[in-house]
């Protein structure tokens, strides 16, 4: 089932399965989540507004953003995105260039 992100019906703040596996498609194959506009259209609910533009485009924090996202919102689905969420995990500690500190801060800031 495909989710339209600009339906009126669709609210990326629902857990659901068919939310979650859009969701992940945004996942990138190194374990980042860019900060496309196709993910920045997911959060502001099929709106134009870009949610990444003052940032830096940065997929560090997107990523964080995503983690964040998993955690809260879709925490009734932790066993269908552990995998995806451990991915992304591994790529901010490893390929961010940042250390894990800076890291952990970005990541309560996210959520």
């Amino acid at each position: 089932m495909e989710i339209d992100v600009r339906s009126v019906d669709f609210d990326p703040k629902l857990a659901e399965i068919g939310i979650l596996y859009k969701f992940i498609s945004f996942q990138s194959f190194d374990g980042f989540f860019k900060p496309t506009a196709e993910l920045s259209e997911f959060f502001s609910k099929g709106n134009d507004k870009n949610l990444f533009q003052n940032k830096d485009q940065d997929s560090v924090w997107s990523t964080c953003i995503a983690l964040a996202y998993l955690e809260s919102v879709m925490k009734a689905f932790t066993e269908e995105w552990e995998l995806c969420h451990e991915k992304a995990q591994t790529a901010l500690n490893e390929s961010s260039g940042y250390d894990s500190g800076v890291i952990e801060k970005m990541l309560q800031d996210a959520r």
